[in-house]
């Protein structure tokens, strides 16, 4: 049936189009005990291959990265009971929750961490906007008070003249009084 949906390319034979399948070879599979050590060996050299690395937390804890915290899995090639690869499975899932569970907890304080940082960046924004109206108002009082000065200044030039004249009348008229 396969043959017949085939369509042969030009120039070619039949013999060279025919389709032989073979039987899959499933004793492999059967042998349940070996592909469980297998598995178990797989994920020793898995667990083996991460190097470790240490994390401080934000409380001081120290964390291992990389490898199990407190992994009971030692050596994996010595299980040979299903019984001990089911227990052994339920302890790595127990180890994986209490991972997930810290990885959580570690998001939850980077949330909250960054929350903070972001709180404290606005509040810090506000201050330096405040910071610039001050400094705005600071620059438009100064103005007004050098413009008072020079103002000042100006009056005071004014009366400063008209004191040396008056000084100058009153000498002028003390000399004309003494000389009469």
């Amino acid at each position: 049936a396969v043959e017949s949906l085939l369509e042969l390319a030009e120039g070619t034979t039949a013999a060279v189009a025919a389709v032989r399948f073979s039987s899959p070879d499933i004793t492999p599979a059967l042998d349940v005990k070996e592909y469980y050590c297998q598995l178990a060996e797989s994920l020793q050299y898995e667990c083996g291959a991460v190097s470790s690395a240490v994390v401080r937390s934000g409380d001081g804890k120290q964390l291992e990265v990389g490898e199990a915290v407190g992994s009971k899995v030692k050596d994996l090639p010595k299980i040979k009971d299903i019984n001990e690869m089911k227990m052994l499975i339920s302890e790595l899932q127990k180890e994986l929750a209490e991972l997930e569970k810290c990885n959580e907890e570690l998001e939850d304080e980077i949330e909250m961490k960054k929350a903070a940082y972001m709180d404290e960046i606005a509040e810090l924004e506000c201050t330096i906007d405040e910071m610039r109206h001050q400094e705005a108002d600071l620059q438009v009082q100064m103005k007004e008070q050098c413009e008072d000065y020079k103002e000042l200044l100006s009056e005071k030039m004014a009366r400063d003249m008209e004191i040396v004249a008056y000084r100058s009348l009153v000498e002028e008229e003390e000399d004309r009084l003494c000389n009469m």
